[in-house]
């Protein structure tokens, strides 16, 4: 009986570990593609590594609109190289955690010149079918929307067709990933840049494998990706050797936003020519340096609000545009504004919402609408009543535009105001909505960011700290070194590097498995940790090497040094024996740092051989 239990058992365990899955791709290089009739990319490499213990994958090749069919039918159990919209929600189900960080950028042939994205109008751009840089809620067909462009959108089935297109001039520009047009230079980018999005796997809510596959993988991926040293980073670096995605996109926003400015500003002077009114127009593009100042705060990576609103508030004045400015964000049920009143006077002000009734600065909010009030003391409207800020307006006829503006985080409201009834005609009004506009977009923008500054921070912390020990990596210590060395040329100060081995570490690992490893290598850390100095480092330079780095010292305080941290690692609580190597090099600029290192392992490793 038991034998039979046994076998059974060991089945199961053989199914499992035979498992198979329908993994569908399209071809976006270098993130997926085939290539020979073979699979092969940044996610399928992925992929291929984490399961090839556990399932046997079945690469499906098709494009992405046929795949998002055969996934939603259940034809294929998991898609890569997607991203999560509320649209997909309904059908698919989301692997949580970011493969890849990715953005659309327009490109043209070679022989095109296209200096402003008003140029697109009439023109064909060729796109993917259900590509999120062309279908997204920041997509590009929502950006030629927001600026009132009309272009004929052409569908293809992947990228290359898009490409062929261009060069038999079938289309003018198309809408292609960041990752593609790095990879392609046969294309010319505009720097029109939109669409930031995270790339991950989904499966179809009616595939049970497809579930159970992403509920394998997680644990797994995590801790690749938490890993600087990992396979992850490995294939990274393969694909993308200079992470132009993620360092570079600030530099590109700026140059998206610069044209989006100069939209702006055409789109102004047009409005300004449309309507007839000579003193205006004069007066406007004699003061067109105010747009550019704007635009100058608006990619600045340190954008002040305040600053920012009170250059608007003056601009505006000066312009004979507003007697009062009102710039307000929702905070829970709370508007926080900046107001700039009379005599230029600009303070902060809290505006509560009330259950009974409520200011007229919170129709714009509820609605998304613009309002209008030509006379403040004939507006009658139980639901929103208004509420003067400023004395020196108070029983006066006021003319108000409120205008809603929106970023991806949060609501607000622009409130501009003018003495005496009517005081906005069609043109006023058409020249504060485009300056509603480009205020909306320095908010937007400086979401993004703050977004971009995470991520800096993240893949930063990722590549200069060791994940498991928390010392800095050998990325670091060469960083360092990049900088110090101009300075050892200049002066006389010293630093001095100490190479560390663990000895019979692969014992350790092959005696007592590799957690107890791993902790063995936390505690060493920690001890290094205890026994150097602030201006001092210490590197896990790699496996169960360590480099410590002391500054503006002498051999025999790091020899007392090492011996404490030798003395106290042998006395660590583990039932065996450990013990540690070093070897100490003085680092000059007359040799290479290299030579260095090599100094102090030739010097560890004789400590290491005369035990």
């Amino acid at each position: 009986m038991k034998k039979i239990l046994l076998l059974i058992l060991l089945f199961q365990i053989s199914f499992i570990y035979s498992q198979s899955i329908k993994i569908g791709y399209y071809n976006d290089y270098p993130l997926c593609f085939k290539k020979n009739k073979t699979e092969s990319g940044f996610f399928v490499d992925i992929l291929n590594y984490i399961s090839k213990d556990t399932w046997n994958i079945n690469w499906i090749y098709g494009n992405l609109n046929n795949l998002l069919e055969e996934l939603k039918d259940g034809k294929i159990d998991i898609l890569i190289n997607i991203k999560d919209i509320k649209e997909r929600e309904k059908n698919y189900i989301f692997f949580k955690e970011s493969f890849f960080y990715n953005y659309g950028e327009l490109a043209t042939s070679k022989n095109i010149n296209l200096s402003s994205i008003k140029l697109l109008e009439n023109k064909k751009i060729g796109v993917m079918k259900n590509d999120i840089h062309y279908i997204g809620e920041k997509g590009f067909k929502n950006l030629l929307r927001d600026f009132n462009i009309n272009s004929e959108f052409i569908e293809f089935n992947n990228y290359d067709e898009i490409v062929k297109a261009l060069k038999k001039h079938i289309i003018f520009a198309g809408v292609f990933s960041n990752s593609f047009l790095t990879s392609n230079n046969t294309l010319k980018k505009t720097g029109i840049v939109f669409s930031p999005a995270d790339l991950t796997i989904a499966t179809s809510k009616k595939s049970k494998t497809g579930i159970l596959f992403l509920n394998d993988i997680k644990n797994k991926f995590k801790l690749l990706k938490d890993n600087k040293n990992s396979y992850y980073y490995t294939i990274f670096s393969k694909y993308f050797p200079k992470k132009g995605n993620i360092y570079n996109l600030s530099q590109t926003l700026k140059q998206i936003l610069f044209g989006i400015f100069l939209i702006i500003v055409f789109t102004f002077i047009f409005l300004l020519l449309k309507y007839k009114n000579k003193k205006k127009i004069i007066k406007i593009l004699n003061n067109i340096d105010f747009l550019e100042k704007s635009f100058d705060l608006i990619t600045s990576e340190k954008i002040d609000s305040f600053d920012f609103f009170t250059y608007i508030y003056l601009e505006l004045k000066k312009l004979n545009l507003i007697d009062f400015l009102g710039l307000g964000f929702l905070d829970n049920n709370n508007l926080n504004f900046k107001l700039g009143l009379s005599k230029n006077k600009i303070i902060d002000y809290t505006l509560k919402k009330s259950a009974k009734t409520k200011n007229i600065s919170w129709y714009s909010i509820d609605t998304n609408k613009s309002l209008y009030i030509p006379n403040i003391l004939k507006w009658k409207d139980p639901d929103y009543t208004p509420r003067v800020q400023d004395k020196n307006f108070l029983n006066k006829s006021l003319t108000i535009l409120s205008i809603p503006i929106k970023t991806k985080h949060n609501k607000g409201v622009i409130l501009f105001e003018k003495t005496g009834e009517n005081s906005y005609k069609k043109v006023d009004k058409s020249i504060l909505n485009t300056i509603a506009k480009e205020i909306e977009l320095s908010f937007k923008y400086k979401e993004i960011l703050n977004q971009l500054h995470l991520e800096k921070e993240k893949y930063k912390n990722i590549a200069l700290k060791d994940s498991l020990t928390g010392l800095y990596t050998k990325y670091f210590f060469y960083e360092w070194h990049y900088k110090k060395r101009e300075k050892l040329k200049r002066t006389s100060e010293e630093s001095i590097l100490v190479v560390i081995d663990v000895d019979k570490f692969k014992q350790i690992n092959d005696n007592y498995g590799h957690l107890t490893g791993d902790k063995v290598l936390k505690s060493i850390s920690k001890i290094i940790l205890n026994n150097i100095r602030k201006m001092d480092f210490a590197t896990r330079f790699g496996g169960d090497e360590f480099l410590i780095v002391f500054e503006n010292t002498n051999l025999n305080f790091i020899e007392e040094r090492m011996q404490k941290i030798k003395n106290e690692v042998k006395h660590l609580n583990f039932n065996f024996k450990i013990d540690i190597s070093y070897g100490i090099e003085k680092i000059t600029s007359k040799e290479s740092i290299e030579k260095s290192i090599k100094k102090a392992d030739e010097k560890m490793y004789k400590m290491k051989q005369s035990r």
